[in-house]
């Protein structure tokens, strides 16, 4: 044999290769190899020690070429010799039989020899066998000689399809697949059976889990030669020596270090927390327990390692840099001294900043270090640290802010590209005066900023203009671009005398007295052009590097500067000049930029009202406001337009601060009702300051906006009140005693007109009516109610045209005379405006809205002269028709048939519907805007091939990438007749029919014919054509499609979806998928609306009156919207044709409405409150503020009373901003931004990863393996709070699942998700419901099928979106360095995470600069460059992209009864070989199992120890109770006597099922269902038996005697438990639907007894096989029962 094996040894060394191809590793290889089975590497003199490696390799041999015979044709394994050997070919090769059954031998045994080498060599195993260590060669041996202990299989060296390898790459173990070479034999082997049973157990804080585990690693077969080395560690004082070696290894595994160095230090901390660990558990020398202490370690420390590999990755000199006595450091401290260094690193040399190359060079290693550096220091340190951390801590974000101040520096001033620009080179100066302790929130570091800055502008400007120019009137050095008078003498003067003399009026030159003339002005010296224009930029980009340092350190953490700095900043928004004049400038350090007339701006006011507290705010109100109303002739008018720019900022800002913390709004409510009560009568009021004034009414303004916003919760659900949280009701409660205790009106009125605007005048009704006093108290009473029965006139936007046209109509209503109407109608037709629109909209109005009131119809006398001039006169040919149904209220369909107790809300959407009829009636239907909606709205046929607007649409490219990544071979995608996705492999046309497992239609097809409504994707257009969005979903986030914002997406859906509703039924159901019936058609598309009007309320913020009102001028602008040419694009036959026509409706029709939102609504909203045609409606006038006129001769002494302070403002929103960019973002500027905002409704939701995650891993570890199915259904989130399952934190962790969820689940309804089973999405009937009390928790559970999908697939769908937002910025800052993580391993710094109330408006906020000039009034800028540039810088930069590759993604959830499976049962009887029992044993555990109670309860604790024998094996003959009770401490073991005195651990796969059989009985017994007692099954197998085919399997069993109709059910039971649970790859190219496959065949091979199924009938199919194994199960009670 020994001969035999040496002739294989080179050929099977020569199939082993190296991943790395090195031809040294192999020579050295072929080396150790060859000297070892010779025994020359052995330290022993023993002949038999010297041939341990010999007998240990036949040993392999043999054992791996008998477990290939047992898989082999039993009669060709015992004459494959004589067949191969004997064959004449072989023979002839050969020379003689004999050599040919030798070439035969070797053939079979090379292969099988060079994959047991190929596995002994990992991590270079092999070079222990030379190590002059003798415990590592003796223990190297032992281990390979022990066969249980090594995970090597016969098809491990096969591949897929069974032949043998050609080649065997050897492995390596590192982490991320990085080389090292092992310290300790087969430690590769140990650390996972080690890891695999730290997952089983649960560690806590006692010591009892580690002890637990030795005791398990010692029971097991690897319990010996571990046993063995722990003796030598304990005899040859060589514990530390192993164990080093050890943690060498698992380092290794774990970790990838940059350098050796690094890997020093890693493997050092794990072993200085291992035996921490080991000595408080008081495992002092104990080997095992030290191993197993060395994986907790790791978990403790494993964010350590993070961050540590972090610092390491960007810098190169980290590890060497730690010094000897920093190891002992805790891990907190050792990270800083770490980050120290790091930015100590960045320190630059003298001549490091002087040139541009070594600036960017500079530039580059901050941005490099910048992502580790920002993470590590917004990680908060623990309460209590030790105070040299915090030093340290404040040392290094010191340090860090010197970096950025100069970073800022060189990017805002010394990197300017121009070729007339500045010379800076002095750069290294800035950082020297900042030296060490840099604070910007300091005066000290404030002033030597500001000092330098003015030092370089005074240098620039003798650059630029010369050292000895002086201004001619105060002789000073100019600081900035001098400007000439008109004198001969063309003398030049500072900014600032020129505003001066401008002030004084002076006409006469200062220096020559030549007169100036009246109007004269200065000009800039065009001589010196390019060095007037080389200072005004380089000043530009100083002031740019000013306001960032404000902004980034100044005024940062919400916590103010020091009173000195803002005090200083306070100057620099002014000017005084010697004669004592002050002006108003924009804030920056030079006295530029004076402003002729006095400007306030916003910029210093934000920055003071985020931070400062109120003293600091008030007195530079008072100082700053005071200066603008007395330094020229300030109109009342302009100071009221001042004061209100004040409110609105010191509103939106408390709004902010307010929202994030329930208490703080609470104690701000009550201390604006004392502030109010204080200041609000007029003796005290004429003696406050105004700017406290100002500020009472912001608060309280603020504060009652919150309250509106709790009163309008408890109104979601009509049929009662909520519940109310106990902080709302603070609020509330604060509120009320606002309103009642204040002698004001106006803070009651405001909350009315908040309510009114914000949510709707249904929700104030609402409130009013309401029975309890802690709600009705919002109402006036009768003195200010609505009288409104019929819906405003919001045919108003039509303008005065339509209102004319309506007044006259009514007067021949009343019996006038109709000349004057016709009249109107000539002007206009001579005006070629509207007048047939117009006419139909006054019709409507003034005669079919009677019906809404109940009150008698127009005198028939009066109609009939109306419509006898509508029939005679041929002007209104087109609309004859529509006009007379308008006129007797038949207008169809019947929802606009207007009728009396109708709610407002109802007549506004009909009103707008009718509006919509009516204007496309008049349209031409090649209109190029409204074309589609005309076709749609006529069913002409056209329509049946059109991608309609809005609809979702696939990229062909992604999803086919997605289907087929990672699959070989041909592969055909096709979708099922609702658009759902499967491939076909081989021929890839069908063979046969399946079920679809989205939506259950047949998909496949025979005979290669697809089924019906199956379509083949060539890939040139997947996009489903018409509409194909499924039932309305209530709720959740808007979803806007390919280029469109969330508005416009939603306004173009909502008039689509009201086109087709007034389309016909016959032409709109056709292009309707997934089919809905005609009966159901008008409530599909009402939904629809209903959904996308409360989506336009989200997202504009304002009730739904407001909604319908903006839409009527969007129905408006379609009409007035005049065309220059037809375009084919509007036929929408393509989904270019969609997109174009998109952009330009949105472009050409609701940017202008959207974009002017506010003004839109304010104007229209005071013309249909002063309409006559309501009544002039109390309540409407008050929330349109009507009669807001305010007394424009003097400035009110009490500004509490100033109407004009109380009026309601339209929030600011993200719709706001997205306009702006929409129209400004031209030539793929902003593209981040923009694209950014318009995925804002997701992002959003992806900061509750961490939380979600964290639940999972929560529930997981609580759940896994310990939970049925239908338990899991059972328990509800009400359950889970209850009972507090994710501990105190339970509701938080639900209410963010629930928030991710709710802005998620109508996107996930689109949503493929990969998973190891094929693609699977969020089945309809979760994705349309939000989390609620009822929740079961099986959906916080993630899996890849049930109710688990909704879990799973969110958190893989937030991870694809932060993806797909980071690869844009990554694209457009050309980022090429960006960490890659897993899933696993996100944290909330990884992720792109905000808040859109405080973290995402405070930036749009902070740019969105309000300005007042005298004269001028307010004006709104958005600074999209600054927004861009902060929200990559704070939400974008130093984030990661997810590694979505591995499959699945997170852990998932295993059910109580999918613990123990198939794969679970073969590992086991790999493990130790399983034996049967007895018939006789069987009958008495039946007997005594009873009770499902304890059946279930021995079914537990057998997955339990079956769980770890399959991981530790185990003496076959040793006791099962034995095994349970003293290797795994468990009290209750198996709950019959005889299972505990008979079976051995040989029994363990036999009494599971024999136990697993007796639960199915006894839930059959009582009246569980079949889905219940088989959860693991898929629904696909619990058909019923068709009855026919019944009877002849009932005749069947019926034949069949006791004994064998019960080894039938339980072989039967043991098929559906173990062989049909097995999921598969639906899309796997060899996949196969086995539901239609006969029962017969899947019996055939469990069943020995070949006559049991001689009878059995076959077209008993797998699907039927749980209901044929209950009808068995009844049968054999009956024949029990007559024995």
């Amino acid at each position: 044999m020994k001969g035999l094996l040496m002739q294989c040894v080179h050929q099977a060394l020569s199939m082993v290769k190296d991943q790395d191809n090195s031809d040294q590793r192999a020579t050295t290889r072929i080396r150790i190899v060859l000297r070892t089975l010779r025994g020359l590497t052995t330290k022993s003199d023993q002949a038999e020690d010297k041939q341990v490696f010999l007998s240990g390799i036949i040993l392999w041999l043999t054992e791996l070429l008998r477990e290939k015979e047992k898989n082999t044709d039993p009669s060709w394994a015992k004459e494959w010799m004589s067949h191969e050997a004997a064959a004449l070919e072989k023979i002839i090769k050969n020379g003689t039989f004999r050599r040919s059954c030798y070439q035969s031998l070797m053939s079979k045994m090379t292969p099988v020899l060079a994959g047991i080498f190929s596995f002994l060599d990992t991590n270079n195993n092999m070079d222990l066998l030379e190590c002059d260590i003798g415990w590592k060669q003796y223990f190297w041996l032992k281990f390979f000689n022990q066969q249980a202990l090594i995970p090597l299989k016969y098809s491990d060296i096969q591949q897929s399809d069974g032949s043998i390898l050609k080649e065997y790459t050897v492995e390596c173990t590192g982490y991320e697949g990085h080389h090292f070479e092992s310290n300790l034999p087969f430690s590769w082997v140990i650390i996972k059976l080690v890891d695999q049973l730290i997952r089983q157990l649960e560690f806590d804080e006692q010591q009892e889990p580690i002890q637990k585990c030795s005791r398990l690693l010692l029971s097991g077969h690897c319990g010996n030669v571990l046993a063995e080395l722990r003796e030598m560690a304990a005899n040859h004082d060589s514990l530390r020596d192993i164990l080093q070696s050890y943690v060498h290894d698992f380092a290794h595994t774990i970790y990838k270090p940059e350098r050796e160095c690094e890997m020093d230090i890693v493997c050092k901390r794990v072993m200085s927390k291992a035996m921490q660990i080991c000595q408080n558990s008081g495992a002092r020398t104990d080997l095992i327990e030290h191993i197993i202490c060395v994986h907790i370690a790791y978990e403790r420390s494993s964010h350590f390692l993070s961050v540590f590999r972090s610092i390491n990755s960007v810098w190169e000199q980290c590890s060497k840099t730690i010094k000897t006595e920093d190891l002992s450091l805790d891990d907190n401290l050792f990270i800083l001294t770490a980050l120290h260094g790091l930015v100590t690193d960045l320190t630059p040399t003298a001549t490091g900043l002087k040139e541009g190359s070594a600036q960017r060079d500079w530039l580059k290693k901050v941005s490099f270090y910048r992502p580790v550096v920002e993470t590590i220091l917004t990680l908060s340190l623990p309460d209590g640290f030790q105070q040299n951390c915090k030093q340290l801590s404040i040392q290094t974000k010191s340090m860090w802010d010197r970096v950025v101040i100069m970073k800022l520096f060189l990017e805002n001033v010394c990197s300017d590209e121009t070729e007339n620009k500045v010379n800076i080179s002095f750069s290294m100066t800035l950082w020297k005066l900042l030296g060490d302790d840099v604070n910007m929130k300091e005066t000290k570091t404030f002033q030597q900023v500001v000092k330098f800055l003015k030092q370089c502008n005074m240098k620039a400007c003798s650059d630029c203009q010369g050292s000895q120019v002086k201004c001619d009137l105060c002789e000073a050095n100019f600081k900035s671009v001098p400007l000439s008078l008109p004198c001969s003498k063309v003398h030049a003067v500072c900014e600032a005398c020129y505003r001066e003399m401008q002030a004084n009026k002076e006409t006469c030159c200062p220096k020559c007295e030549e007169n100036l003339g009246k109007d004269w002005k200065a000009v800039k010296d065009i001589k010196k052009k390019i060095g007037n224009e080389m200072l005004e930029n380089y000043q530009k980009r100083c002031n740019t590097f000013f306001i960032e340092i404000l902004t980034q350190l100044c005024f940062v953490d919400n916590m103010p500067p020091s009173r000195e700095i803002v005090e200083t900043l306070l100057e620099y928004v002014t000017y005084r000049s010697k004669s004592g004049h002050t002006f108003t400038k924009s804030l920056n350090l030079f006295d530029t930029g004076l402003d002729p007339t006095p400007i306030f701006r916003s910029l210093l006011l934000q920055l003071l009202l985020r931070t400062s507290d109120e003293s600091y705010i008030l007195g530079y109100l008072k100082h700053h406001v005071e200066h603008i109303k007395y330094a020229c002739s300030t109109s009342p008018i302009d100071v009221v337009e001042m004061y209100l720019l004040i409110i609105n900022c010191w509103e939106d800002i408390m709004l902010q601060q307010f929202q994030k913390d329930d208490q703080m709004t609470c104690d701000k409510v009550y201390e604006a009702t004392e502030n109010i009560r204080m200041i609000q009568s007029p003796q005290k009021s004429s003696e406050i300051d105004f700017t406290k004034q100002l500020y009472s009414i912001a608060s309280t303004k603020t504060c009652l906006a919150i309250a509106a916003r709790c009163l309008f919760k408890i109104t979601k659900d009509r049929s009662d009140v909520h519940p109310v949280r106990n902080e709302d009701k603070i609020i509330i409660e604060a509120a009320k005693t606002l309103c009642e205790d204040a002698e004001l009106k106006w803070p009651k009125i405001y909350l009315v007109k908040h309510i009114c605007r914000r949510y709707g005048v249904e929700v104030y009704t609402y409130l009013s009516n309401c029975n309890e006093d802690s709600f009705n108290w919002v109402s006036f009473g009768d003195n200010i109610k609505t009288k409104q029965v019929v819906v405003a006139d919001n045919y108003i936007v039509c303008g005065q045209s339509y209102i004319r046209l309506r007044e006259a109509l009514t007067r021949v209503i009343i019996g006038d005379n109709i000349q004057n109407m016709q009249t109107i109608i000539q002007e206009m037709l001579d005006s070629k405006e509207h007048y047939e629109t117009y006419l139909c909209l006054a019709i409507h109005r003034e005669i079919a809205s009677a019906f809404f009131c109940s009150i008698d119809p127009v005198l028939s006398e009066n109609l009939k002269t109306l419509t006898e001039f509508i029939q005679q006169n041929s002007l209104f040919n087109k609309s004859k028709e529509l006009i007379m149904n308008l006129t007797k209220n038949t207008i169809q369909p019947d929802f606009l048939v207007l009728a009396s107790g109708t709610d407002i809300l109802h007549q506004s959407v009909q009103c707008l519907m009718t509006h919509l009829k009516i204007v496309m009636s008049n349209m031409d239907q090649g209109s190029e805007i409204a074309g589609p909606f005309i076709a749609l709205m006529k069913g002409d046929s056209i329509i049946t091939g059109m991608f309609l607007p809005t609809m979702p649409e696939d990229n062909w490219e992604e999803i086919r990438d997605v289907l087929l990544a990672g699959k070989d071979g041909n592969l055909v995608v096709y979708a099922c007749p609702n658009g759902h996705r499967y491939t076909i492999g081989e021929c890839g046309r069908p063979t046969e029919t399946s079920i679809c497992p989205e939506c259950q239609a047949e998909i496949g097809g025979v005979d290669h014919d697809s089924a019906e409504g199956n379509v083949r994707l060539t890939g040139q257009d997947s996009t489903q054509k018409g509409h194909i969005l499924q039932k309305a979903v209530q709720g959740g986030s808007p979803r806007p499609e390919r280029d469109l914002m969330p508005v416009q997406c939603a306004a173009i859906k909502l008039i689509l979806h009201m086109a087709m509703f007034l389309g016909p039924v016959d032409s709109i159901k056709d292009i309707i998928h997934p089919n809905v019936e005609e009966s159901e058609m008008s409530g599909f598309f009402m939904d629809h609306i209903n959904a996308n009007i409360e989506e336009l309320q989200t997202i504009l913020k304002c009730n739904a009156e407001d909604v319908v009102l903006l839409m009527h001028c969007v129905v408006n602008g379609m009409m007035l919207h005049r065309e220059t040419k037809t375009e084919t694009y509007c036929r929408l036959q393509t989904k270019g044709d969609r997109k174009q026509w998109e952009n330009a409706f949105s472009a050409e029709i609701l940017n202008g409405v959207f974009g002017n939102r506010d003004q839109h609504l304010k104007t229209l909203s005071h013309v249909i409150a002063s309409d006559e045609r309501l009544g002039t409606d109390p309540l409407k006038k008050l929330i349109y503020e009507v009669d807001n006129t305010e007394n424009a001769t003097d400035i009110p002494n009490n500004i509490l009373e100033m109407r004009s302070a109380w009026c309601y403002r339209s929030p600011i929103t993200l719709e706001h901003i997205r306009v702006q960019l929409d129209t400004a973002a031209t030539n793929n500027r902003h593209t981040t931004l923009k694209h950014f905002l318009k995925e804002d409704y997701i992002l959003k939701a992806v900061r509750c990863l961490p939380n979600i995650l964290r639940l999972q891993r929560i529930l997981l570890q609580r759940f896994r393996k310990r939970l049925d199915k239908a338990d899991a259904k059972k328990l509800t989130v009400k359950h889970m709070k209850d009972d507090m399952h994710a501990g105190p934190h339970t509701t938080h962790l639900i209410e963010e699942f629930a928030n991710a969820w709710d802005i998620t689940r109508k996107n996930l309804e689109h949503y493929v998700c990969r998973t190891q089973f094929g693609f699977v999405r969020v089945p309809n009937e979760f994705s349309r419901t939000p989390i609620h009390d009822g929740t079961p928790l099986a959906v916080f559970l993630p899996a890849t099928d049930g109710p688990g999908l909704c879990s799973y697939v969110m958190t893989h769908f937030l991870c694809h979106k932060q993806n797909e937002m980071m690869n844009v910025y990554i694209e457009s800052e050309r980022h090429s360095e960006i960490q890659k993580i897993a899933p696993m391993d996100i944290a909330a710094a990884h992720l792109i995470s905000y808040d859109e109330d405080n973290d995402l408006m405070p930036l749009v906020l902070a740019n969105c600069h309000y300005a007042f000039e005298v004269g001028v009034g307010t004006q709104i800028e958005y600074d999209l460059v600054g927004l861009e540039r902060q929200v990559m810088d704070r939400c974008l930069f130093s984030k990661s992209l997810i590694d979505l590759k591995k499959i699945p993604m997170v852990d998932v959830m295993i059910y109580r009864t999918e613990l123990t499976n198939k794969a679970v049962l073969e590992r086991i009887a790999q493990t130790i070989p399983q034996a049967k029992l007895s018939s006789a044993i069987k009958t008495q555990i039946y007997d005594e199992l009873r009770y499902l109670p304890d059946v279930c309860t021995s079914l537990q604790n057998l997955d339990i120890a079956i769980s770890f024998l399959q991981i530790t094996g185990g003496d076959s003959d040793k006791s099962l109770k034995t095994f349970m009770e003293e290797s795994l401490q468990m009290g209750s073991t198996l709950l019959s006597q005889t299972a505990c005195k008979s079976c051995e651990l040989q029994h363990a796969q036999a009494l599971w099922l024999l136990v697993s059989f007796q639960k199915s009985k006894i839930q059959i017994d009582s009246g569980q269902t079949n889905e219940e007692t088989f959860e693991t099954l898929p629904k696909e197998f619990l058909c019923d038996i068709p009855e026919d085919i019944g009877k002849k399997f009932l005749t069947y069993v019926r034949d069949l005697s006791s004994e064998k109709l019960l080894n039938m059910l339980e072989k039967l039971h043991e098929f559906l438990i173990l062989q049909l649970p097995v999921r598969e790859n639906t899309d796997d190219e060899d996949y196969v639907n086995n539901t239609e496959y006969s029962l017969f065949d899947g019996l055939d091979s469990l069943i020995e007894d070949e006559f049991l199924l001689a009878s059995f009938p076959k077209e008993v199919m797998f699907k039927h096989s749980v209901h044929a194994w209950v009808m068995a199960y009844e049968e054999l009670k009956v024949k029990t029962a007559r024995k």
